[in-house]
């Protein structure tokens, strides 16, 4: 049984192997309406239907600054002091091999756009002009009337002596905050042939944040993380956060199998306090355009509504590929110090 500790630490671990073919069997009751709206003008331009709405930050160049449960009422981004970004990007130049780091907040230009198809409405998110480069990078957020799973595609354009290394999108932030957690707030996550769910995950006791130590009765003082790659340690591409009013579901899918990263904790140089994030690692090609998903499949999703105990893995080893729960006996609760 894996130690709690190898949960929560400040390190990245690294991906290696083959991730599981699984389905995801949750989904809130859709409406019998379809209406999907669609505004990119004003300060914040948002995209929403009767069960989710979005909102991105023109300020910070599209950081995601709301995200609504319908049905509850729920704003799931409570802290609107804290930093946003609509992406962080990692180019590796040609001339040297050295990665240079890019974030949205950086970009001198920024257009939102949207487009309607059969299907659903796509809300466009375009940064460029970044002091001496050429190239931008296009968010792509697309939503149906019936559904309360939105669907990002990325892709940067405009390209010279230089590739992608790491695209890191998206990012929430100010969903939490150390110290200030909401009724049953809980994250759960996927490790390697089981799961860990961290109630109250963010606890402060006399003025100092804990997370989990040696054992589960010796905390100690800091901000738990959790790191890990697909394929490799997260066997399944997805991270859970939820609360006694409602859950969000956070996913990606790539048939190319390219390496994932799946981040909460500290983000880069912002301020002390949790960051959801996904990170993506194509395969480098110097020069041109990069898309980061080349199929319809989802490259990030929100589930309003989901609970951790609804999931189904094909294939488990010793069932002979038939469905197994991947539930209440599989998730390990963890104590409140993590």
């Amino acid at each position: 049984m894996m130690k709690r500790r190898h949960f929560l630490k400040s390190a990245a671990l690294a991906g290696a192997g083959m991730a599981t073919n699984l389905s995801v069997l949750s989904s809130w009751p859709a409406t019998a309406k379809d209406q999907v709206y669609a505004d990119e003008t004003g300060s914040m331009p948002r995209i929403g239907n009767d069960l989710i709405e979005l909102g991105f930050d023109v300020k910070s160049k599209g950081g995601l600054c709301s995200l609504i449960d319908k049905a509850t009422g729920y704003q799931f981004v409570r802290h609107q002091q804290a930093s946003r970004s609509l992406f962080r990007l990692a180019l590796r130049r040609q001339k040297d091999r050295q990665v240079e780091w890019f974030d949205s907040r950086e970009a001198r230009s920024f257009h939102v756009t949207k487009r309607e198809q059969a299907g659903g409405t796509t809300l466009v998110l375009e940064a460029g002009s970044f002091p001496d480069r050429r190239f931008t990078v296009k968010v792509e957020v697309t939503l149906s009337g019936n559904s309360n799973l939105s669907t990002w595609h990325m892709s940067v354009a405009g390209l010279e002596e230089e590739a992608v290394y790491q695209l890191t999108c998206p990012i929430l932030s100010g969903v939490m905050k150390a110290g200030e957690s909401v009724p049953g707030e809980a994250l759960a996550v996927p490790r390697v042939d089981e799961g860990c769910v961290f109630r109250n995950p963010y606890p402060v006791v006399d003025h100092l944040p804990l997370m989990a130590g040696v054992g589960l009765d010796t905390p100690q003082v800091g901000m738990g993380e959790i790191h890990g790659k697909s394929p490799g340690e997260f066997p399944m591409q997805f991270m859970l956060y939820y609360n006694d009013l409602a859950g969000l579901y956070v996913a990606c899918h790539d048939s190319k199998q390219n390496v994932k990263g799946f981040d909460i904790g500290k983000m880069a140089d912002w301020e002390p306090n949790p960051v959801m994030s996904i990170s993506h690692f194509p395969s480098e090609a110097m020069g041109g355009m990069q898309r980061l998903t080349t199929t319809p499949w989802w490259v990030f999703s929100t589930a309003i509504g989901m609970t951790v105990r609804t999931f189904t893995r094909h294939g488990g080893r010793g069932n002979g590929g038939a469905p197994r729960n991947f539930g209440s006996g599989i998730f390990r609760t963890g104590c409140a110090t993590g």
